[in-house]
């Protein structure tokens, strides 16, 4: 059940998320061009839902806080292959899913890089060692900051203010790093 909620999760968190980043890098759409805090603001809620359906079962939906959670003892490491099996398969359905019902708007915009962004994370800097650096530094802080969040004291009996921490928190970090690296977590 775990697994299919890390699937189900991750999909779902996908179809969101980069639904808010085709909305503002996909011509024709009614946010197009309406810049990055659609996108920070659209992540920071997209991963509350998930989280909030799915927190009674498993809703790590990251892979970095699944390693984090298993470094923090919360679970076995041995059940990583298969969360991260289904948070990518989770993600691809969920990346499809934009993909089809987007495709007149992916058929209107000629900007490669809008349609990139779509998939991938750019690097704006124009530097890999930038886009590395940044990367990581998301990456770890997400990834302690999720644990805390979600294991931690504070919110012990409030999942749900929980969640709605991690939102913040998602919100907080792409608005914060989108223009040097990208916009979109990656599973």
């Amino acid at each position: 059940m775990k697994v299919i909620a890390e699937f189900l999760g991750t999909a779902l968190l996908v179809i969101l998320g980069n639904g808010a980043v085709a909305n503002v890098h996909l011509k024709g759409n009614k946010g197009f061009a309406s810049g990055w805090i659609v996108i920070a603001s659209g992540y920071g809620i997209d991963v509350i839902v998930p989280v909030m359906m799915f927190h009674q079962i498993s809703a790590q939906i990251n892979p970095a806080v699944t390693i984090g959670l298993a470094a923090w003892g919360h679970h076995s490491w041995s059940v990583i292959p298969a969360f991260r099996t289904a948070q990518l398969l989770g993600a691809m359905v969920g990346q499809l899913s934009i993909v089809t019902t987007h495709k007149p708007r992916y058929d209107q915009t000629k900007r490669l890089e809008d349609v990139l962004g779509t998939f991938s994370t750019i690097n704006s800097a124009g530097s890999r060692a930038n886009g590395l650096a940044t990367e990581f530094l998301g990456t770890v802080v997400l990834a302690l900051a999720a644990v805390v969040i979600l294991d931690g004291p504070s919110f012990a009996g409030a999942p749900g203010a929980a969640a709605i921490g991690v939102g913040f928190l998602v919100w907080g970090r792409r608005s914060r790093r989108s223009e040097r690296s990208g916009s979109e977590p990656r599973p």
